[in-house]
């Protein structure tokens, strides 16, 4: 799996990190689905960073963050961390369900 992530010259306002196993529909789905979200973050937000990470090429990351299920994406900035798991793709906003909108406007007005 590839990583992309916001130019070292401008601070991520917003940082998720994917989780999938292998080439599934549910991963493909998944990582559609989160590139799809990373576009619309970075019109609304600028910078962004988002991180695919497939748990057969890298277990230890997953047992670092605790995640037993995939695909589960996490929120990790801005704080409070916040994921969700089970089907991400279609039909579902990811931007409301991670309250990247809420979670921007504490992290600049605080």
């Amino acid at each position: 799996m590839t990583a992309s992530g916001a130019s070292s010259l401008e601070p991520a306002q917003v940082h998720l990190r994917l989780y999938v196993t292998g080439r599934t529909p549910a991963a493909l789905e998944a990582i559609a689905a989160v590139r799809n979200l990373e576009h619309e973050l970075r019109q609304a937000f600028g910078a962004c960073a988002i991180d695919v990470i497939d748990v057969l090429d890298d277990p230890d990351a997953a047992l670092r963050d605790g995640i037993y299920a995939t695909p589960t994406i996490l929120r990790l900035k801005p704080g409070p961390a916040r994921r969700i798991f089970g089907r991400i793709g279609a039909g579902l906003s990811l931007r409301d369900e991670l309250r990247l909108d809420d979670a921007a406007s504490s992290a600049v007005a605080g």
